[in-house]
């Protein structure tokens, strides 16, 4: 990102409290973050932004639609890269830029959300499980 230039993450997770926490972290570390309640609510509002995000953060176990499935229309519709949450590390995805499993300490959320934003988007999606994590793929 450009110096001095806002991050927009879009944030996606059925869990009011879930979103909430996420919110308040992302928002003092100074990312402007925009909420989604459901894969359909997420492409409503990656319509209605302003301009792209810069970063989705997608949580897999939804009703009606999982994170995995919304990812690649989700991806379509906006290139940001997408880190997707769940209590099952074993996802993959060509739509998924990194796997954080369920439950992750807040540290490293945003040490996976900077380490994303800092890469290069042709880096390949090798980001899986959470800094500090030797598991591969």
């Amino acid at each position: 990102m450009a110096g001095g230039e806002t991050i927009d993450i879009l944030l996606v997770d059925d869990e009011p409290l879930v979103r909430q926490v996420l919110r308040r972290v992302l928002e003092a570390e100074g990312y402007r973050v925009t909420e989604a309640n459901s894969a359909a609510d997420a492409r409503r509002a990656v319509l209605a932004a302003e301009r792209a995000f810069d970063l989705i953060l997608l949580d897999q176990t939804m009703p009606l639609e999982s994170g995995i499935d919304a990812a690649p229309g989700l991806r379509s519709m906006c290139p940001a890269p997408i880190i997707l949450f769940t209590g099952h590390a074993a996802l993959h995805s060509p739509h998924i830029t990194a796997v954080l499993e369920k439950p992750a300490p807040i540290e490293d959320v945003l040490a996976l959300v900077r380490l994303v934003l800092e890469s290069s988007p042709a880096e390949p999606a090798l980001l899986l499980g959470y800094p500090g994590d030797e598991r591969k793929p």
